[in-house]
């Protein structure tokens, strides 16, 4: 259903979708600014995945939550997933899963999965742009928390190898470099 408020020319609405997509990122900082740290909870019994209809024909999409996550759906919902099979959803590269913004699920089922001294696994969105008039091709990543929700789901290592080559710029509003950083940093034991 196409909202009055919102402009009707495509442009405007990248535009202004690029706009929120810097605020959201800004609310993040400050959230992380305040030291808001979801992994000192208890880890969840079960997970359960919220059902979002797409309209039309259109395939819908799952947000993965924490069983006592306070975000309910109207469409349905599956539930008493195990972490493993959270974990699995999120990562799995057919379904389009993320995780819920409010209870933050991925925290604890990168932590809780982890190998001792691994890295952890995190997950990644790569944006394909269409191309134009024979431009090159450009990505752009993300984290799997941002607004985007379509692209190709990476592990941190292929995100960090995908930051390195020129045709892939970061996504200024989530900032995938600076949660690839900071996973590097949790991982060797140099998190503040």
């Amino acid at each position: 259903m196409f909202h009055p408020r919102l402009p009707k020319d495509i442009d405007q609405l990248r535009l202004l979708e690029f706009y929120l997509s810097l605020q959201l990122g800004a609310v993040r900082e400050r959230i992380e600014q305040l030291n808001y740290d979801p992994t000192r909870r208890p880890p969840a019994d079960s997970y359960r995945i919220q059902h979002i209809p797409a309209p039309g024909q259109l395939p819908g999409r799952g947000v993965l939550h924490r069983d006592d996550c306070p975000v309910t759906s109207p469409a349905g919902e599956s539930g008493g997933f195990t972490a493993a099979a959270a974990r699995d959803a999120l990562i799995d590269t057919h379904t389009p899963v993320t995780p819920c913004e409010i209870c933050r699920p991925e925290t604890e089922l990168i932590d809780e999965l982890r190998p001792a001294g691994a890295t952890a696994p995190g997950v990644f969105l790569l944006q394909k742009h269409r191309k134009h008039d024979g431009r090159p091709q450009r990505y752009t990543l993300h984290t799997v928390t941002c607004v985007v929700t379509d692209g190709e789901r990476l592990t941190a290592e292929r995100a960090s190898a995908a930051l390195h080559r020129p045709e892939v710029a970061e996504c200024s509003g989530c900032s995938p470099a600076r949660q690839l950083q900071r996973q590097d940093r949790t991982a060797t034991g140099t998190e503040r």
